[in-house]
C-alpha cells in the first residue's frame, strides 16, 4: 500500500467528434496508463530533457503491449513502423 490514490481522468469530447470519428472515441474510452509506466516515462523525460513529443515516441517504442490495445489492429502496424 502507498499514499498514492488512484486518479480518474475525464476526457470531454464534442458530439461532432463522436459522430465523425468513432476510432478516436474508442481510443479515448480505452486508454489507461499504468502508474509504473507513467512514472517511468516521467523519469525518462527528466533524465533526457525530453519534451512531450520525445516522451510519446519513447512510449510508443517501449510500450506497444499497452497502447496497441487502444486502437484498431490495422493501425498498430502503421504506428509501429
Amino acid at each position: 500500500p502507498s499514499a498514492w490514490t488512484k486518479s480518474v481522468v475525464w476526457s470531454v469530447i464534442t458530439d461532432k467528434l463522436k459522430k465523425r470519428s468513432p476510432i478516436a472515441v474508442n481510443y479515448l474510452q480505452n486508454r489507461v496508463y499504468p502508474g509504473e509506466v507513467m512514472n517511468s516515462m516521467i523519469v525518462y523525460m527528466q533524465a533526457n530533457q525530453a519534451d512531450g513529443s520525445d516522451g510519446a515516441r519513447e512510449f510508443i517504442k517501449k510500450h506497444k503491449a499497452i497502447w496497441s490495445k487502444w486502437i484498431p489492429k490495422n493501425l498498430v502496424d502503421k504506428i509501429s513502423n
